[in-house]
């Protein structure tokens, strides 16, 4: 038998399971912190599908939570939205969709009204999760 974790066949032990139950034993000493790296490893990714699983819950529930609030916004509106999660602020956006400052403006505060949130943090979420 042979060491199935470093696949050492320098142990190789031709006296059978009694070898090989000894080198077993051996091998919780000789591989101690290959070991301990393998399962901090499976520990981190572990951690991580958990976090990336309540991420999506989370995103799932904002999502059945807000969505007859996010239909209620016109087109044009959402657009305005996404553009303010990338961080435009409203003479950008008025530039960039050669409209009127003031219009922006008043976009922006339906939105807010529509939504229900003076939340920068919430309209991230909102396009985030909607688009």
């Amino acid at each position: 038998m042979f060491c199935s974790f470093c696949l050492d066949t320098k142990r190789t032990n031709p006296e059978g399971p009694k070898a090989s139950k000894a080198h077993a034993s051996a091998v919780n000493l000789h591989h101690w912190p290959e070991m301990f790296i393998v399962f901090s490893i499976r520990l981190d990714l572990i951690k991580n599908i958990e976090k990336v699983t309540q991420q999506l819950n989370q995103r799932e529930v904002f999502h059945r939570t807000r969505s007859v609030r996010y239909a209620s916004l016109t087109p044009r509106e959402r657009e305005i939205l996404n553009l303010l999660a990338r961080g435009y602020n409203n003479p950008m956006i008025a530039e960039h969709l050669f409209i009127s400052r003031r219009t922006v403006e008043q976009h922006h505060k339906n939105i807010n009204r529509k939504i229900g949130t003076n939340s920068f943090h919430e309209i991230l979420q909102y396009s985030e999760v909607f688009n």
